[in-house]
């Protein structure tokens, strides 16, 4: 029996969509697709200002076993200012105003730095059964469908 995550991050149809998933198998690429993301200047505009789901669910052999929004574990630090920006809680509401052009312009060009910490040690697991899906293997979810180990942009795809 395998264990492994899909990593979302998404953003409903509006001003602007994303939907990118990453199916891996071990928390250590979790912690990593989403630093990556976060730390990306498109990352950091959709999580902070325009609003993004950013989740975990946790899989083994096809049954869902948690879902995780880590909305409450991320902090950002901005270079234009000193308190880390945190979220309310979770929940995909922005934890900055989409309207402060400057703050948006900044971020996505890079000129305000924006760098994620997320607090793993809090990030509720359950217990992961089985070993780890190895690299290379597809992961069946309930739907029947199977995704392939790595990185899914996928356009509007929607899952829950």
């Amino acid at each position: 029996m395998h264990h492994y995550f899909r990593v979302h991050f998404v953003c409903q149809p509006g001003g602007s969509r994303k939907t990118e998933y990453h199916v891996v198998g071990t928390w250590d690429e979790v912690k990593e697709a989403v630093i990556a993301d976060l730390d990306s200047p498109e990352g950091a505009y959709h999580a902070l200002l325009y609003g993004e789901e950013i989740a975990v669910q946790i899989w083994a052999q096809g049954r869902k076993l948690a879902r995780v929004d880590l909305h409450p574990f991320i902090a950002y630090q901005l270079s234009d200012r000193e308190a880390p920006v945190r979220f309310a809680g979770e929940g995909d509401a922005p934890a900055l105003d989409l309207q402060d052009d400057t703050l948006c312009d900044g971020i996505m060009e890079e000129k305000i730095a924006a760098t994620a910490t997320v607090e793993w040690d809090r990030v509720p697991l359950p217990d992961l059964p089985g070993t780890p899906l190895p690299r290379g293997t597809s992961a069946p979810f309930e739907d029947g469908q199977e995704w392939a180990y790595g990185f899914h942009g996928e356009w509007d795809y929607y899952i829950d």
